[in-house]
């Protein structure tokens, strides 16, 4: 009998969530909102991956691989921002961290039933990363602790 293969996905900016896919299958999914009830909460995965692992009935040594996705430049990262992280330093699992927009990009491509695809993903924040051309300079502005507004525009190929 084949052991399943399990992926995790974690976002670790506003809107904290994860998600959890059993052979390529969404077991669970939540933002990180819905267990702390603070609006918009994010950063640290703790109470998210916990949340899936529990609900899915596995521990973090069932886990083949996490994705994980921020946005933000640490230097205009509120505090609430960071915390402790779910995984132990001596973790064995393997790790990949890729942009906020190539995530939204791979959850639509990645559930598509399409062999080819194009994805255009429009959204208020996101960053660059090594894959993209920057068309434009970012602009960033934070104007409060509850409040950032962030425009990019990028083309990965």
């Amino acid at each position: 009998m084949n052991k399943s293969t399990y992926i995790l996905g974690t976002g670790l900016s506003h809107d904290g969530s994860t998600c959890l896919l059993k052979d390529g299958k969404i077991v669970v999914a939540i933002e990180k909102e819905r267990l702390t009830r603070i609006k918009h909460d994010g950063g640290n995965d703790y109470h998210t991956v916990q949340y899936c692992l529990d609900a899915a009935g596995i521990t973090i040594k069932d886990l083949s691989l996490v994705v994980q996705a921020a946005n933000f430049e640490k230097d205009i990262l509120p505090d609430r921002y960071s915390g402790a992280r779910f995984f132990p330093a001596d973790c064995n699992i393997p790790f990949v961290t890729i942009s906020h927009h190539l995530a939204h990009a791979y959850s639509a491509i990645g559930t598509s039933p399409f062999n080819e695809s194009n994805v255009l993903i429009i959204d208020g924040c996101g960053s660059p990363y090594e894959q993209c051309d920057d068309t434009k300079e970012a602009i960033c502005y934070v104007p409060d602790t509850n409040t950032m507004i962030a425009e990019k525009d990028s083309y990965y190929h």
